[in-house]
């Protein structure tokens, strides 16, 4: 035992250098998830944009229906890809985006159906 505590402190415990090409492998296998997200996004986006434009309750409602799967998606890859050097940083963009899109359509949505500011807020 004391043979191991001498080798371990004359550097046998040093780690061997690092490719940074390994250190980020899972980055390749996102990139199919990220534009998968990103397609879902912005078809739920155009959806929802074109049941505000043509005050569409239909198209409102599926929207409302795909809201719940699209949220799951969005979380899937932020969260899943949080390990990623490349694509961590572009989930949460992607994620604030998300909401950035959502918020804008709302305002529109509420003004185009004549609805007051003070309904918007509660």
């Amino acid at each position: 035992m004391l043979d191991d505590a001498v080798h371990v402190l004359n550097g046998a415990h040093e780690r061997k250098k690092v490719d940074p090409q390994e250190v980020d492998a899972p980055a390749e296998h996102y990139v199919r998830l990220f534009w998968f997200t990103l397609a879902f996004g912005i078809g739920d986006a155009a959806l929802f944009a074109v049941a505000t434009a043509y005050l569409s309750y239909a198209a409102l409602n599926v929207d409302l229906l795909l809201m719940g799967p699209c949220l799951s998606v969005f979380m899937l890859y932020t969260f899943g890809t949080l390990d990623s050097e490349v694509h961590g940083p572009r989930a949460i963009g992607l994620w604030a985006a998300l909401w950035l899109v959502q918020t804008v359509i709302m305002v529109v949505s509420y003004a185009v159906r004549g609805e007051a500011w003070a309904q918007i807020a509660f």
